[in-house]
């Protein structure tokens, strides 16, 4: 029973970065539509998207490692995908600082549903397990930090 648990808490993240993953691509592609003749944005959105492709890759092996079946879903919280619906309608909206906050909202999400994971759950994790988990806050944080300088820079130039 133990380690079915495990491998839900670990798929629950795989479907965060599944929804990542798809909020980002929707970005991109609007992006590419809209006004943002500046690649910084399209750079930044290929970027948080590979990085969401390594660790859900991480989460994954440690699924498959446990006898577990990856999920494929993306509907960890509706919440999460309307967010990304924000950023599609921040782009066709031609305004760049309307993009990066939808953009750091959804990181913030992202961040906060592995923090109630790791906070929540140690005892259903393994110590490696944990470990992996707050390297990938650590990234994810990061990334959230590039959006946030990115948006407060936005700010300034306004």
């Amino acid at each position: 029973m133990k380690e079915q648990k495990m491998i839900d808490i670990l798929n629950s993240l795989v479907e965060v970065h599944n929804d990542r993953i798809e909020g980002y691509q929707i970005a991109l592609k609007e992006s590419e539509k809209a006004f943002l003749e500046e690649g910084d944005l399209q750079r930044l959105f290929t970027s948080f998207i590979q990085t969401s492709e390594n660790c859900k890759d991480l989460l994954i092996n440690e699924i498959i490692k446990h006898g577990g079946i990856p999920t494929k879903g993306t509907n960890t919280l509706s919440m999460m995908y309307r967010k990304w619906m924000d950023i599609k309608f921040a782009l066709t909206c031609n305004d760049r600082y309307t993009i990066l906050k939808s953009c750091e909202h959804g990181e913030g999400i992202a961040l906060e549903i592995y923090n109630n994971v790791i906070a929540n759950n140690s005892t259903e994790l393994k110590v490696y397990q944990q470990k992996l988990l707050g390297t990938q806050v650590k990234i994810l944080k990061s990334e959230k930090d590039k959006v946030l300088e990115l948006f407060n820079h936005s700010l300034e130039h306004e």
